[in-house]
C-alpha cells in the first residue's frame, strides 16, 4: 500500500486526517484522498505463554499503554493467534468494550504512519526515520460516527485526542451525511453495513434525520 501521501492544503494547519473506527477494521489516512492510507484489523494481541514467547516476539510490542504486558495488533496478531488471547476493543453490539485497548490501536496506526514513505504500511510495524514520523498534534481530525453513537462515546474519544494527542481541532461526523457527500448528494436514505450491525438513516439536504428514526439491525 503506497505511503501517506497528503493533498495540497492551504490552511493553517495541515492537511486533516480520517480515522474510521469499525468494530472490524480501522481505517486511517488524509481527508481528500481516493482511499485509506493505512487498514489494520481492530483487535489486540496479548501473549498467553510469557515464557514461551520471550524471544520470539521481542520488538512488537506497544509503547501505548501498560508496558508490563506485550500486546501487537493487526497482522502480527493473525500471525500468531495461538500464542495470545485476543481481544476486541468494539463489541458485537457495536459499543466500546474497552477503551485502554481501542486507544492502543489508535496509537499504533498514529505510530506506524509515516509522511511521504513510499513503502506503505497496511498493519505491520516496519520502522521509518524518525523524520517521517506523523505528527498528530499537526493535523485536524475527522471522526465518522455511525448514527446510534451515544454521547459518552464521543466525549471520550474527544478527550483522547485532545487531552493525549494534542489534536488542535477534531469533528464528529455522520457516516451516512459523509456517504451521500461522497457521491455529490445531500438527501437520502443511507444503508451501512457493518461487520457486526447494519443502520438505516434518512439524511435531509446534508442534516441527518432526528436520532430516533436511525434504525440499528443486527
Amino acid at each position: 500500500m503506497a505511503g501517506m501521501q497528503p493533498p495540497l492544503s492551504t490552511s493553517f494547519h495541515l492537511t486533516p486526517l480520517v480515522l474510521a473506527s469499525g468494530s472490524r477494521n480501522i481505517k486511517f489516512g488524509y481527508a481528500g484522498n481516493i482511499s485509506p492510507s493505512i487498514i489494520i484489523r481492530n483487535l489486540v494481541g496479548r501473549e498467553k505463554y510469557s515464557r514461551v514467547m520471550a524471544s520470539g516476539v521481542e520488538g512488537m510490542s506497544s509503547s501505548f499503554g501498560d508496558s508490563s504486558q506485550r500486546r501487537c495488533f493487526g497482522a502480527e496478531v493473525e500471525d500468531l493467534r495461538g500464542c495470545h488471547s485476543i481481544s476486541y476493543p468494539i463489541g458485537c453490539n457495536g459499543h466500546v468494550d474497552s477503551w485502554e485497548d481501542l486507544e492502543a490501536v489508535w496509537g499504533h496506526a498514529m505510530n506506524i504512519a509515516t509522511v511521504g514513505n513510499e513503502e506503505g504500511d497496511s498493519g505491520s510495524s516496519s520502522t521509518s526515520s524518525n523524520n517521517n514520523k506523523l505528527d498528530p498534534a499537526s493535523h485536524p481530525l475527522l471522526l465518522p460516527t455511525n448514527p446510534l453513537t451515544p454521547p459518552s462515546t464521543l466525549e471520550h474519544q474527544a478527550e483522547y485526542f485532545f487531552e493525549t494527542l494534542s489534536s488542535p481541532s477534531l469533528l464528529h461526523a455522520d457516516t451516512g451525511v459523509l456517504s451521500l457527500y461522497a457521491s455529490g448528494r445531500t438527501t437520502g436514505v443511507v444503508l451501512d453495513v457493518g461487520e457486526t450491525g447494519t443502520y438505516v438513516s434518512p439524511v435531509y439536504e446534508g442534516e441527518r434525520a432526528n436520532r430516533q428514526q436511525a434504525k440499528r439491525a443486527e
